[in-house]
């Protein structure tokens, strides 16, 4: 945490969650929905965000859409000698943000699409291979597939904590059995453990968006919860398994364009692996998908 004296420690009051609006107003801001533009500013919220991510003075941390800067100045705030590389699509609130919190040197702000970088050379070029931490606000459409990324990166973070929509949170920390587990389920779990740190009204954001939000952690591990012989055959058994959710098991594994496997062959595999073939894929835990594919890829082979 910075002293008060620091000369920075003035810098943050600028993009206060209180001053929002007035940010808003002072900057003409035109609200792009298409970029999921919604801007946070609870404190309370904020400050939980910070405690998830467990910040330490020399942490280094990725923020993927800062906007108007609230949460770059409760992280930068904890810091005292890490860095804070802020990614930010809309090149007016990457210049705002450069004015108004620019005068920190822990920060490095980048005008980029986050689902368009290299994530290798980024990290690598900054030293963030020996460990960072991603925080972000996500907008819904690129939520699925920025997890998949940091997910599935050589150089994963250490923890995340993220900003997304509640439906999406329960996805990500759904059991078997229910309705939500599915692919996004697995996908992520496979990789960590998530949890739901906080359900978040739509009051708290300017302007309010349309459903509840939920702030959540993924607590990376250094290598994936599980071993697979095939990682990437593995996952298309995920997908041919919930591609047809309705239907059972032997049906929407055989009727798949991700598993060139017949009826017969998906009821080996089923039979192998211990599984009733009645069952639906929303059934399975993880250790029995892995089972199941295994059991699969070695009939195919």
């Amino acid at each position: 945490m910075k002293d008060d004296d620091d000369p920075c420690s003035g810098l943050y009051e600028r993009v206060a969650p209180e001053r929002t609006l007035e940010l808003i107003r002072k900057y003409d801001l035109e609200i792009n929905k298409s970029l999921g533009q919604n801007f946070l500013r609870d404190r309370s919220v904020l400050e939980k965000a910070v405690e998830a991510a467990d910040l330490s003075e020399k942490d280094r941390v990725i923020e993927i859409g800062p906007g108007l800067g609230a949460l770059t100045g409760f992280i930068l705030k904890h810091l005292a000698g890490g860095e804070v590389l802020a990614v930010e699509k809309d090149e007016k609130l990457s210049g705002i943000l450069d004015e108004l919190l620019g005068e920190d040197p822990a920060l490095e702000i980048m005008t980029a699409d986050a689902l368009e970088l290299d994530w290798s050379e980024v990290i690598s070029k900054r030293d963030f291979d020996r460990g960072y931490k991603l925080m972000a606000n996500l907008p819904y459409y690129i939520t699925s597939p920025l997890i998949r990324t940091f997910l599935e990166a050589d150089m994963a973070p250490d923890l995340m904590v993220l900003m997304v929509q509640k439906e999406v949170a329960e996805r990500i920390t759904a059991e078997p059995g229910g309705g939500d587990y599915g692919i996004l389920s697995i996908a992520v779990q496979f990789y960590c453990r998530p949890e739901i740190i906080e359900i978040v009204p739509p009051d708290f954001f300017m302007p309010e968006p349309d459903v509840c939000s939920a702030l959540i952690r993924l607590n990376m591990s250094s290598e994936p919860r599980y071993r697979v012989s095939d990682r990437e055959f593995f996952f298309r058994t995920v997908r041919a398994m919930f591609g047809q959710r309705r239907k059972m098991l032997r049906n929407s594994l055989s009727g798949s364009p991700e598993l060139p496997a017949d009826k017969e062959q998906a009821k080996k595999a089923l039979t192998a692996a211990g599984i009733d073939e009645r069952l639906r894929g929303e059934k399975l835990s993880i250790e029995e998908v892995i089972k199941l594919s295994e059991e699969l890829k070695s009939i195919l082979n």
